[in-house]
């Protein structure tokens, strides 16, 4: 990675009722489901880390940005809660 580049963000949202994902390695996606989108949220931050970019997933809401998973850090495949992974949508 080169000194000047930062890490690339892979970013999870909801919006009108779908879940999507954003970023450089998968462009932007759909999912209708919570777990389908962290899944490949964190798919693509691990190819874009073993491609010399270490990445994060993140997922944003309306107020608050959570860091769910980081290239180097977190073990793959990811050992997640079934809190985080399966399909919750809060109030």
């Amino acid at each position: 990675m080169n000194s000047s580049e930062k890490p690339a963000q892979v970013v999870v949202c909801k919006q009108h009722g779908r879940w999507h994902v954003r970023c450089q390695v998968l462009g932007n996606r759909e999912f209708a489901k919570r777990r389908e989108a962290i899944l490949a949220a964190v798919e693509a931050a691990h190819s874009s880390g073993k491609n010399g970019r270490p990445a994060s997933v993140v997922m944003v809401d309306r107020e608050d940005a959570l860091k769910l998973w980081t290239y180097g850090v977190d073990p793959y495949p990811p050992s997640m809660s079934p809190a985080v992974l399966d399909e919750y949508d809060p109030a």
